[in-house]
C-alpha cells in the first residue's frame, strides 16, 4: 500500500527493512517471503540481525533465561518476549539510523495495538502508553518518528486482502510465544471483539483521547528523555534495558 500511494514521487525513497532476530523456522521463511514481496514492488531491502546488535540468535538467549533468572532477581520469570521485544525495539532503531531514515512505519494493526494498549493499562502505565506511535504530533527526541498506516485496519481484514492478491505470506507463530503476556491480551481482545464488536477500535480511540489529554497536563514531557550512560541510547533509566539484559546474557555465556 505504501508502495502504491507514495512509491512514485520522486521526493520520497521507499526501504523495507527486517529485524533477524533468530529464531529458526519462524523467522527465515517470513523474511525470505518480504524479501520477495520487496523485489516484486522494486523496493529496497534491507535486514539487520540480533548477533549484529550484539545480543546473539533469540533461540541461543531462551536457552539462557533460566539461569539468568537465577543470577538476577529483577530477570526471574521474565518471557522471551520480554527479551525480544526491547532488542527488537533497539534493532528497529538502529536499522533506520543505518539507513538515514527520516520516518519508520511500522506494520502493526488495529489487533496488535488494542493488545499493547490493554496491556499497558493493565500496568497502570500510562506514559508508556502515550509514547506508543504514531509520532507524527508527539515526536520524541532521538529517534526516528514512527507512523502506523494499518493501526486502523484489523487483522483478519490484511490477512484477507493479502490472500486475495495473492501476496507471499508466512503463516507462523512464534515458538517461544507461549504464555507470554500478549498471547492472553489477544485472546481477551478477540473475545472482547466478538462480544462487543468495536472494542478494539474504542480502545484505540481511548488511547488517542488520553494521549491528548496527556500532551495538555504536561506539555513537555514527550521531549524529555534521558540518555542511556552505556550506549548513549534513549532511556527512562540511567541504563537503558537493552544494555542491562545484554550484560546479563555476556555473563551467561
Amino acid at each position: 500500500m505504501m508502495s502504491d500511494i507514495i512509491g512514485k514521487r520522486r521526493d520520497v525513497e521507499l526501504v523495507a527493512g527486517c529485524v533477524d532476530e533468530g529464531i529458526d523456522g519462524y523467522r527465515g521463511p517470513s523474511m525470505k517471503f518480504a524479501r520477495k514481496l520487496a523485489e516484486s514492488l522494486g523496493v529496497k531491502f534491507e535486514t539487520l540481525t540480533y548477533q549484529e546488535m550484539g545480543y546473539g540468535r533469540m533461540d541461543q538467549v531462551v536457552e539462557m533465561i533460566p539461569g539468568i533468572g537465577d543470577r538476577h532477581s529483577e530477570a526471574n520469570g521474565l518471557m522471551p518476549c520480554s527479551y525480544c521485544g526491547v532488542f527488537r525495539r533497539q534493532s528497529l532503531n538502529a536499522l533506520a539510523e543505518k539507513l538515514g531514515a527520516n520516518v519508520m512505519a511500522l506494520g502493526h494493526n488495529l489487533d496488535d495495538m488494542a493488545q499493547s494498549i490493554m496491556m499497558n493499562l493493565q500496568k497502570g502505565d500510562i506514559d508508556r502508553s502515550v509514547r506508543l506511535a504514531p509520532h507524527t504530533d508527539t515526536p520524541i527526541e532521538g529517534i526516528v518518528p514512527r507512523i502506523v498506516p494499518l493501526r486502523w485496519v484489523p487483522e483478519q481484514e490484511i490477512h484477507a486482502y493479502a490472500i486475495y492478491f495473492g501476496l507471499p505470506i508466512h503463516h507462523g507463530e512464534c515458538p517461544h510465544a507461549t504464555g507470554a503476556q500478549r498471547q492472553q491480551s489477544r485472546a481477551v481482545i478477540a473475545q472482547l471483539e466478538t462480544q462487543t464488536p468495536g472494542a478494539r477500535h474504542g480502545l484505540l480511540h481511548s488511547l488517542d483521547q488520553i494521549r491528548i489529554l496527556h500532551r495538555g497536563a504536561n506539555p513537555d514531557s514527550t521531549n524529555k528523555v534521558k540518555n542511556c550512560i552505556e550506549c548513549d541510547g534513549i532511556s527512562s533509566k540511567d541504563v537503558c534495558q537493552s544494555c542491562i539484559m545484554k550484560k546479563w546474557l555476556a555473563e551467561a555465556y
